[in-house]
């Protein structure tokens, strides 16, 4: 009969009010750190095809202008990519396309 009454009460209502709250803010944190995760993978992926960049572009054609290596460190990865692709067989930097007035191989 106790028993009964104590799974009807309010306290074993909060007691599960509680635990609906913890597993939802642990499913938000989860969720939350599996973002963090993406993005720091991301930037990663970035980095690295930036030092791929550079280091094929050093290799072929020497140290590069500053100006050309503030615009790979801010460039998205997509266009990193597309002038890593180019700079694999253009004949000079500026063929690679990476300054403005470049033009593209």
């Amino acid at each position: 009969m106790f028993r009964d009454q104590a799974r009807h009460s309010k306290f074993r209502e909060r007691e599960e009010v509680e635990i609906m709250g913890q597993t939802l803010a642990q499913q938000v944190a989860a969720e939350a750190e599996a973002r963090g995760e993406a993005r720091g993978e991301a930037r990663g992926e970035a980095r690295a095809f930036r030092i791929a960049l550079t280091t094929v572009l050093t290799s072929r054609f020497g140290a590069l202008p500053p100006e050309v290596e503030a615009v790979v460190e801010t460039a998205d990865q997509t266009t990193v990519a597309t002038w890593l692709d180019r700079a694999a067989t253009a004949p000079t930097l500026a063929a690679v396309g990476i300054l403005a007035a470049d033009p593209p191989a």
